[in-house]
C-alpha cells in the first residue's frame, strides 16, 4: 500500500458536502448537525502598534462575530520581524500563548504553552484534537509573550466554521 504524504489541508468543501448528506466525521459534535456552516477564520494580528515588543508580553481580543457560532478545527501562526521581511521558522519561534474563552471563563490550559503547541503554518496547520465550539458574540482572550530579545509581528488564525443558528 503507497503511502500518501501527510495531510496539508482539511478538505472543507468534501467536509461539508458529507456532513449535509448526514455523513459525519467521528470528532463532528453532533449538537451541529444539520446546521449551516459556511468556512470561515477568526484572526487577530499583533502588528504594527500592536507588534509584540522584545521580552514583553501582549493582549488580544477576537469576538465571535454575531450572527453563527465558530468551530475551530485548526490554527496556523506567521511570525515576522517587525518589518515583515523575514518569516521566523516553525520551531524557532520563542513565544507563549494562553487561550481563554469568555464563555464561562474557561483557559484552554493550564499555563501559557509553547506556540508551536498551538499553532502550525500556512503549510501544516495546527489540527486540534477535537473542534472548540466559540458561541455568537464570545470573546477569545488571547496572551503572548515574547521570549526573544527580538520585537515581532505575530497573525494568529483560527480555522473552521461559521454554524449558523447554534448557541444563541
Amino acid at each position: 500500500m503507497a503511502s500518501r504524504g501527510p495531510i496539508t489541508r482539511l478538505p472543507q468543501g468534501q467536509i461539508a458536502a458529507s456532513m449535509a448528506g448526514a455523513r459525519f466525521p467521528w470528532w463532528f459534535p453532533l449538537e451541529i448537525a444539520n446546521r449551516q456552516l459556511d468556512a470561515f477564520t477568526l484572526n487577530i494580528d499583533f502588528s504594527g502598534a500592536t507588534a509584540l515588543g522584545a521580552s514583553t508580553t501582549a493582549n488580544g481580543a477576537i469576538t465571535v462575530p454575531g450572527d453563527a457560532a465558530h468551530m475551530i478545527l485548526s490554527t496556523t501562526a506567521v511570525v515576522t520581524n517587525t518589518d515583515d521581511t523575514t518569516f521566523v521558522a516553525f520551531g524557532s519561534r520563542p513565544i507563549t500563548v494562553a487561550l481563554r474563552t469568555t464563555g464561562g471563563g474557561r483557559d484552554l490550559s493550564t499555563s501559557a504553552v509553547h506556540i508551536d503547541n498551538w499553532f502550525g503554518t500556512a503549510q501544516q496547520p495546527k489540527y486540534w484534537d477535537s473542534p472548540k465550539i466559540l458561541s455568537p458574540n464570545e470573546t477569545l482572550t488571547v496572551l503572548l509573550s515574547n521570549l526573544s530579545a527580538t520585537a515581532r509581528h505575530v497573525r494568529l488564525a483560527f480555522h473552521g466554521f461559521k454554524v449558523f443558528g447554534f448557541g444563541r
